[in-house]
């Protein structure tokens, strides 16, 4: 029989205990609990979901026995004791009693209408290095209590420094960016405002002028035309009317002088903007975070096949939640394995076929090796 070790791809440097997951979930082995965690670590920098559930194996249940309650615990820590996180019994709904407010909880209880079942779940959106510890279902039913534990461990990459420098500088470009863009505007506006302003007072002084001609000679016609004929005075107002218009045309003319420099003074402030927008987005790709992805896949003891000789293999692929522009960089670790026999472990796997939209894995196992479930722990990134 040759000689396998089991082995791991870890190509980054992260404080990363996979043993301590192994070594607990080995000791629940056999365990009527059925405890999982996804995923099974909290990355420092990066946004992600982080989910656990609680419920019993139905198969190993006795027929009349019934669910009680379900507590899930943390701890204990450094700053604190074992406390309790959720919990759900016959006569209380699911209830979170820590992270409140960040922390979502469901479960169901009522061996009424699902025969003595249960679970309970509980779900983190933007989970941090607080809820990275060591967990504890607790099940109790009319046959006694049941525990199952899962480790959450706490990544930190070593670029944890370049991290908060990107993200500082990202957030001075975006101040700068507002800054530059509110007082482009506010310069606009108060050449609009003061030309505006010039305009109206050069109409109101035209219009003031004229009206003031008009009544003088308005005065002065009434008062030479004295007992004349009806017709002069026609001829009178006629000669008003085409002063007046004489005015207002004179008028219109110079408006329209005026707002063709106000439409040449922002079309002028406008080019000055655009010819800033390309360079504040450079700045702005410069500092955008790479497309980083992660994701756990899962085999169980009917899905591996025999390839040739003592060896079985079972082939996944994996795609991505979005397509790269290239083929990215992966690195895995096996996060989780439940063996029956543990003196005929052979384990160890290999990623090929790496695209922009998937990989594979290739897990292959020896053929006396009781393999009920592996759990593949798996990390991509743009490379460049």
């Amino acid at each position: 029989m040759p000689k396998w070790e089991l082995k791991s791809m870890m190509g980054y440097s992260y404080i990363y205990l996979t043993a301590i997951l192994v070594s607990l979930l080995l000791g629940n082995e056999g365990s009527p609990v059925v405890f999982t965690a996804q995923p099974t670590f909290v990355m420092y920098g990066f946004p992600q979901i982080l989910s656990l559930g609680c419920s019993l194996d139905y198969s190993q249940m006795d027929e009349d026995e019934e669910i009680q309650s379900i507590f899930i615990t943390r701890g204990p820590t450094k700053q604190k004791q074992t406390e309790t996180v959720a919990f759900i019994t016959l006569f209380e709904p699911a209830t979170a009693k820590a992270d409140l407010g960040a922390m979502n909880v469901t479960g169901h209880l009522n061996y009424y209408d699902t025969e003595g079942e249960g679970y309970l779940d509980v779900e983190w959106q933007e989970p941090g290095e607080k809820q990275a510890s060591v967990y504890e279902c607790k099940i109790k039913t009319t046959r006694g209590m049941k525990k199952a534990t899962e480790s959450i461990n706490y990544i930190v990459p070593d670029n944890k420094q370049l991290l908060d420098k990107l993200s500082a500088l990202e957030k001075s470009t975006l101040n700068k960016f507002e800054t530059i863009e509110k007082s482009t505007l506010q310069k606009i506006d108060e050449v609009k405002i003061s030309v505006n302003k010039e305009l109206v007072d050069k109409i109101s002084t035209s219009e003031k002028a004229t009206f003031q001609k008009i009544d003088v000679v308005e005065k002065n016609v009434k008062k030479e035309l004295g007992d004349k004929i009806y017709n002069s005075e026609m001829a009178t107002f006629q000669r008003i009317e085409t002063a007046e218009m004489n005015v207002k045309k004179a008028l219109i003319d110079k408006m329209s002088v005026s707002e063709k420099a106000t439409l040449q003074k922002v079309d002028t402030v406008e080019k000055i903007v655009n010819l800033r927008i390309p360079a504040i987005e450079n700045n702005l790709a410069a500092v955008q975070a790479r497309h980083m992805e992660t994701g756990d896949a899962v085999g169980f003891k009917n899905e591996f096949d025999q390839i040739s000789g003592h060896v079985r293999r079972l082939t996944k692929i994996v795609p991505f939640r979005v397509s790269y522009k290239t083929a990215p960089t992966v690195y895995a670790a096996i996060s989780k394995l439940d063996v029956g026999n543990g003196s005929n472990l052979r384990i160890r796997f290999y990623i090929v076929n790496i695209t922009t939209s998937s990989f594979t894995l290739e897990i292959d196992t020896w053929a006396d090796t009781v393999m009920h479930e592996v759990q593949i722990n798996w990390l991509s990134y743009d490379s460049k």
